[in-house]
């Protein structure tokens, strides 16, 4: 079996979101990630989705963003690479924010993110990487 059919093959396709069934991130539903290992590195299911379907490497610096809002979701058309301001403004469209605040702005979104756990996590991680450690996205 190939590695993009062991993928598909840890995926439910619905007839919106496709759902991951492999291993996650977290094991609360709201932050969980699926994460595909492969070649001794674990990486973020939906981005490895998106490469199978493009092609193509995922472009670097950018944030693999869900139109769904749907962490395990790995369809390739719920998935847009995007900065950081690109996810808060979809975020701010669609109400998804976690700010329960009337003057939301961009720049609030991003301070929101930037200093919550999920951030304390990838920083974790990419420091992991760094000494060549655990996960390597």
């Amino acid at each position: 079996m190939t590695e993009e059919e062991r993928f598909w093959s840890k995926v439910e396709k619905t007839e919106t979101c496709w759902i991951w069934k492999g291993n996650t991130s977290s094991k609360d539903p709201k932050r969980a990630y699926g994460s595909f290992h492969s070649n001794g590195i674990s990486r973020r299911a939906h981005r490895v989705a998106w490469e199978f379907s493009n092609k193509k490497p995922f472009p670097e610096g950018m944030d693999a963003c869900h139109h769904c809002d749907n962490p395990r979701c790995v369809n390739p058309d719920h998935i847009f690479p995007g900065t950081a301001a690109d996810n808060a403004r979809d975020a701010i469209k669609k109400d998804a924010t976690g700010i329960n605040h009337p003057k939301q702005n961009v720049a609030m979104v991003i301070h929101f993110r930037e200093t919550s756990l999920h951030q304390a996590y990838r920083a974790k991680t990419m420091q992991a990487m760094q000494e060549g450690l655990g996960r390597k996205e």
